[in-house]
């Protein structure tokens, strides 16, 4: 599981 890569991606995503 890369949750790393799963944060990475969503914190590109959504801009909270």
């Amino acid at each position: 599981m890369a949750v790393a890569t799963i944060l990475a991606l969503r914190r590109g995503l959504t801009t909270t």
